[in-house]
């Protein structure tokens, strides 16, 4: 009697069953049993290769080097090389000259925005340690950082940075020094007016106490008190160390870089006591709120101008100088021997190979 076979997906767990159809077949046909159990046992031999194969090298790696090769697998680069971030930098400083005169404005005063909240929080931290001119610039050193961060991640310019930038844009030859200049005077003016106007709301609102606005009188009073030439100084090195936080925030590619390379760099000038332009364009005035008996007159000519000349400086030699010699195209000059060519007679032989009179040298 004849055996029925049952159809595909009836028995899927017996592969000599697979594709056939349900039919009569003759028990005593064995052909094409045993040509599915040869493509079986070429299957589990496959199978037992790769799993040989994978046991393999699992046993050959030392311990921990299995997992070192998938983190160099997996690693990505997350801070560029210095001679990158100069090239990032250059590319900057074209990007800002060639912003119309109306982005430029708004991002100026965006960033003084941002110096001017800052500094508003750091005084209002420091009501709750009093005029203690130490513990004041601590507080500051600690809340002011975040101000040049929010500028790199939102968009706002500064005088300093600004005038980083714009040197190194300079002496690369890929910036003229006429947009240089109106940049920077641009710059400085929308820098004016975010300062105005979060002194304003300050002002309107009274969110700064007494308290407060006398640790700013006390601050003021101590920047006031140096020499033209000391305020010149402190200037200088101020920008430096923040043209230092500008980099190391453009050299990281994630935030937590960011944060921690503007954060070591801010807090060093700010502990110190360190003069920025644009912070003391707001310090000052708020000063003045707090009942200070000093002028506008001798703002400008005691601090905001010598500040602004040591803050050009730094830039001049920092930026522009000493890392154009570094890492762009002053090194470059530097490094290459000019060739001597050999002074040629008319005759055109060598002077050192010729014994012509040297009346006939060309």
């Amino acid at each position: 009697m004849p055996m029925m076979v049952p159809a595909r997906g009836v028995h899927q767990g017996m592969p000599f069953l697979a594709g056939h159809k349900a039919s009569a077949l003759p028990a005593a046909s064995s052909e094409p049993r045993a040509s599915s159990r040869a493509e079986g046992f070429s299957r589990l031999k496959q199978s037992m290769a790769t799993s040989m194969a994978v046991v393999y090298l699992a046993t050959s790696l030392r311990p921990g080097k299995s997992a070192r090769v998938f983190q160099r697998s997996q690693r990505q680069n997350f801070a560029s090389t210095p001679d990158e971030t100069y090239e990032t930098f250059v590319e900057k400083a074209k990007h800002l000259v060639e912003m119309s005169r109306s982005q430029t404005l708004y991002a100026s005063i965006l960033g003084s925005a941002f110096v001017s909240v800052a500094s508003a929080s750091a005084l209002s931290f420091s009501e709750t340690v009093g005029p203690n001119l130490m513990l004041d610039k601590l507080v500051f050193a600690v809340v002011l950082p975040v101000h040049l961060l929010l500028c790199q991640l939102c968009g706002g310019q500064l005088t300093t940075s600004n005038l980083s930038m714009l040197c190194i844009g300079v002496s690369q030859g890929k910036v003229h020094f006429r947009d240089a200049l109106r940049n920077i005077g641009l710059v400085l003016f929308g820098n004016t007016i975010g300062v105005l106007l979060i002194l304003g709301a300050v002002r309107y609102l009274q969110v700064l106490d007494a308290e407060s606005l006398a640790v700013a009188a006390v601050m003021a009073k101590s920047k006031c008190g140096y020499t033209f030439g000391q305020t010149v100084v402190k200037a200088f090195i101020c920008n430096w160390i923040v043209f230092i936080a500008y980099w190391l925030g453009v050299m990281s590619k994630d935030i937590k870089g960011k944060m921690t390379g503007i954060w070591t760099a801010v807090f060093m000038y700010a502990a110190v006591g360190f003069e920025h332009i644009v912070t003391n364009m707001f310090l000052l005035p708020a000063a003045a709120m707090g009942g200070t008996h000093l002028t506008l007159l001798e703002m400008v000519w005691k601090n905001l101008f010598p500040v602004l000349l040591g803050n050009v400086a730094a830039s001049i030699l920092v930026a522009g100088g000493s890392f154009g010699v570094a890492f762009g195209r002053l090194s470059r000059r530097l490094h290459t021997k000019p060739s001597r060519k050999p002074k040629v007679f008319a005759s055109g032989v060598p002077v050192r190979f010729s014994n012509e009179p040297a009346s006939l040298e060309r």
